[in-house]
């Protein structure tokens, strides 16, 4: 969660009883951890290019899914999926995406290789994150 995202899952996790500390001391999901390291490696190990993409998908899921589903009638839903889909954020989408455009204009072959790579397999991540969510996933052992 960044600090753009915090005062609104802060307002929301308070809302049905639960606070970002009793959240954040529950620790992460296999596929939670999973997919953190794999931005944060790429971010390590690569450039720019490889960084941006590997952090695109993120924020791009939560407008596609808005475009696609439509505003939510459940109030905490519909806050949660405007924040994302309007204003600053839905800017910062688009300029994020032609950023990467950008970066892959000038990338040698390698690097955008590992731009194709790391986009992907946050596309992958994501669609895992949501799964984790929706069957509560937890550690086995």
């Amino acid at each position: 969660m960044t600090p753009v995202e915090r005062p609104l899952h802060q307002e929301l996790l308070e809302s049905v009883g639960l606070s970002i500390e009793e959240i954040n001391s529950s620790g992460r999901s296999p596929t939670n951890t999973a997919y953190v390291n794999h931005m944060m490696t790429t971010a390590s190990m690569h450039g720019l290019g490889p960084s941006a993409a590997a952090l695109l998908p993120c924020p791009w899921t939560y407008h596609l899914m808005r475009e696609r589903v439509g505003p939510s009638e459940h109030p905490l839903y519909s806050k949660w999926t405007s924040f994302y889909v309007e204003g600053f954020l839905e800017n910062s989408v688009a300029a994020w995406r032609s950023f990467v455009d950008r970066a892959a204009e000038g990338a040698t072959e390698s690097e955008l290789e590992a731009m194709r790579y790391a986009f992907m397999t946050s596309s992958r991540y994501e669609y895992m994150f949501w799964n984790m969510a929706y069957t509560k996933e937890v550690w086995p052992v």
